[in-house]
């Protein structure tokens, strides 16, 4: 798990280095980058027994640090969006009436995805959590394995496949209206996403591999997690935090992954 993290962290603080007459914002990866080698070159040294809340020991904990600056590390070297490649998204989305409502539509099923779709914050440490219960520490290498072969993808691809989130290019979606959740989904969007668009969804894909990780490890609450992660993956294309074929196929790339994993 270090060598693949700190391989993948290597690649970005390189490209970014020698983006740099090139990519303003250079620095912001470099520097998210080498915070992502250092974290994976710890782990190695960490202390096994230590427990730390709510279960597990710091070494089944310590790999949480490493997704956000997975996920925030590409971005900046992302150059102009790819304006056909959008378009052929939400030509896509049209056709076969993914569109979704945006928050226009206010009923029960828009509430219910949005209020999924803000667990997406939480669902890798309550999953981790749930494993640890389930099996205690011998499933949690399996769930990292699974979790980051299925997310570093969708995150690594991004500077290749500069997308813009669908919400932020139809002006018919509303952004201070609709339901709470709606509401909160677009202030935490704009306080902590990367402001691209990841090409295969990372939400989808880390949701479903967070499902099947509860699952195989037996745990009780694996219905919970494998029907808030069907939910999470129509959420992101009704509340058009991604494309239909985002979110497809990082079901696709979660599916093959744990599959094989």
């Amino acid at each position: 798990m270090a060598v693949l993290l700190a391989g993948y962290f290597g690649v970005f603080a390189l490209t970014a280095w020698l983006l740099q007459a090139r990519r303003r914002r250079w620095r912001r990866a470099l520097w998210l980058s080498l915070a992502g080698v250092a974290v994976a070159a710890a782990m190695p040294f960490l202390p096994s027994a230590t427990p730390v809340l709510p279960t597990g020991s710091l070494t089944d904990w310590w790999p949480v640090l490493a997704l956000p600056l997975a996920y925030w590390a590409p971005a900046p070297l992302a150059g102009r969006p790819d304006e056909r490649l959008e378009r052929w998204l939400l030509s896509v989305d049209l056709r076969l009436g993914w569109l979704g409502g945006g928050g226009a539509h206010r009923g029960p099923l828009d509430a219910a995805l949005e209020l999924a779709y803000v667990v997406v914050y939480p669902l890798v440490p309550a999953g981790l959590a749930a494993v640890i219960a389930a099996g205690g520490s011998g499933h949690v290498a399996d769930f990292w394995w699974r979790l980051f072969l299925s997310t570093l993808p969708c995150y690594g691809l991004l500077p290749l496949v500069p997308t813009r989130p669908p919400r932020d290019l139809d002006p018919r979606l509303p952004r201070t209206r609709g339901p709470a959740a709606r509401r909160l989904n677009l202030e935490l969007a704009q306080r902590l996403s990367n402001g691209w668009n990841t090409f295969p969804s990372g939400h989808a894909a880390g949701a479903v591999a967070v499902a099947w990780s509860v699952t195989q490890a037996g745990s009780p609450w694996a219905p919970p997690f494998v029907a808030l992660a069907g939910a999470i993956v129509v959420g992101t294309v009704r509340g058009r935090y991604h494309y239909g074929v985002d979110s497809a196929a990082g079901v696709v790339l979660a599916v093959v992954v744990c599959a094989l994993a």
